[in-house]
């Protein structure tokens, strides 16, 4: 598992649910796997894009480039962040903390490289 940042705060939105936006711009389904300190699990899911490909980081794409975002509402808090692939790739999976505060809207995007990269 790789350690990556969290998702990059984007803009305030309101309310009380936490926003995250996220683009898997990799050729293999992910999986997001949140876990709370209170012990509360979630599952944020995302198709593989068929029209990506892997990426050498010398040519990974920006944000929104490749990909469809996916919008997820999260409670607030802080929690263990695993994501994990499914397809023929075999992107590597990674591992982050992610802080999540209400009423914010978060960003991200992973893509397949030789190894994965998250912006």
């Amino acid at each position: 598992m790789a350690n990556f940042p969290p998702p990059n705060l984007y803009q305030e939105v309101g309310g009380t649910a936490s926003t995250v936006t996220f683009i898997n711009g990799s050729p293999d389904a992910l999986t997001i796997y949140l876990v709370r300190d209170t012990g509360e699990r979630l599952e944020l899911k995302m198709q593989a894009c068929k029209e990506c490909s892997t990426y050498s980081r010398d040519n990974s794409p920006p944000w929104g480039a490749v990909g469809t975002p996916i919008t997820f509402q999260v409670p607030p808090g802080r929690y263990e962040a695993t994501g994990r692939f499914f397809g023929t790739e075999r992107t590597k999976g990674f591992r982050s903390d992610w802080q999540l505060s209400p009423g914010w809207e978060y960003r991200g995007a992973i893509y397949t490289l030789n190894e994965v990269h998250l912006y």
